[in-house]
């Protein structure tokens, strides 16, 4: 709808110009109003009202996966997925938005999967995706707006046979247009445990655990978990380097962009402290800590419309939703909500029923 509503509002503005002069009110105006909007509809992304967070973990795999609205406080459990996985990294499917895609991860018995499995939204089913070329827990996803690609970079194998000795040099594979996964450009540092993130129109890779040789269980340093790796899928260069790291070192930490900036999140380290990173300036600063801690957890943008009776007029506009998760090792009984405009957070007592754990989430209409 964003997208249509943007190119209706072009038609129109540049049909006026053409047909009634340069000089016309009616050409003026309807350019006007395009020039006001564009950015607020670029900027606000899908305009996510739901929270969708598939699977999860609650001392055993959780066989059904959750809908939760979080300006009424209610959810709804999907149908049965296929798959029962945790560890897993999510995305939209980039020919069709209601549909997502759990890649990856951890299934029973502690195996890992190259499996993808697909939710459509729209008529709550599941179905088989397109396979990995490897096998990946820990991993993390983004979806590229610039390519209409996914991105999946990162991860680990649970075990490597010698025919995938080389698995440390493919650590970044994309799902191309005739639905296959491509290798991209290796990441400088093979990592797992890790955060991704599109920020105009560039690919970010953020903290996590070094993963030094194949088959290897990632093994924690500093210096990577505080590495950012950025690269831009139509440029024929690879990832680079950021000079400005973060400011705290993290694991399984949450990230997501709110009006061209780069928000982090938590830490598997349980801190309290969150950064934004404003790529124009080049740095990082502190922002206002989580008032519990948690990891594990799913992080969502949600867009916080004023018509909706329980929210209040003054926080409209984009919020941050920090769902499931553990807190010293136990699930969390509460929700976190994050406003960028105020730098303030909120505390819901909602929960999802099991527990969300070692999962990623994300926004649908």
């Amino acid at each position: 709808n964003r997208v249509r509503l943007k190119e209706s509002l072009t038609a129109f503005a540049m049909g006026g110009h053409s047909r009634l002069g340069e000089q016309s009110p009616v050409s003026l105006l309807s350019i006007h109003l395009f020039m006001e909007i564009k950015d607020t509809l670029l900027i606000r992304g899908d305009l996510s009202q739901h929270i969708f967070a598939p699977l999860g973990f609650d001392g055993g795999y959780k066989s059904t996966a959750t809908i939760f609205d979080p300006l009424k406080g209610t959810s709804r459990d999907t149908s049965a997925p296929p798959t029962h996985v945790q560890r897993f990294c999510v995305a939209k499917h980039p020919s069709d938005p209601a549909v997502v895609m759990v890649i990856g991860g951890e299934v029973e018995h502690g195996s890992d999967t190259s499996e993808v499995i697909l939710y459509n939204s729209t008529n709550d089913k599941w179905s088989q995706g397109p396979r990995l070329n490897h096998p990946r827990r820990c991993a993390a996803a983004a979806n590229s707006s610039s390519t209409q690609q996914v991105v999946v970079t990162g991860g680990r194998p649970g075990y490597c046979p010698s025919s995938q000795s080389d698995y440390a040099k493919e650590s970044v594979e994309i799902l191309s247009q005739d639905g296959r996964w491509v290798f991209g450009p290796d990441l400088n540092v093979n990592r797992s445990n890790h955060s991704s993130a599109e920020l105009l129109n560039q690919m970010y890779v953020i903290d996590g655990s070094r993963i030094s040789k194949p088959g290897q269980t990632s093994v924690p340093a500093p210096e990577t978990e505080k590495s950012v790796e950025r690269w831009d899928p139509r440029d024929s260069r690879g990832w680079e380097l950021l000079s400005e790291p973060l400011l705290h070192p993290r694991m399984d930490s949450g990230v997501v962009v709110v009006d061209n900036c780069m928000y982090v999140f938590g830490s598997s380290h349980e801190t309290v402290k969150c950064e934004c990173f404003d790529p124009v300036a080049g740095k990082w600063r502190f922002i206002a800590g989580m008032p519990i801690s948690r990891v594990y957890f799913g992080t969502v943008v949600i867009w916080n419309g004023g018509d909706h009776a329980a929210q209040e007029e003054e926080d409209e506009g984009e919020c941050v939703w920090l769902v499931g998760g553990l807190h010293s090792m136990s699930g969390v009984k509460n929700m976190l909500s994050y406003s960028p405009k105020k730098d303030k957070w909120k505390i819901h007592n909602y929960s999802l029923s099991p527990n969300h754990a070692w999962f990623q989430a994300t926004g649908l209409p």
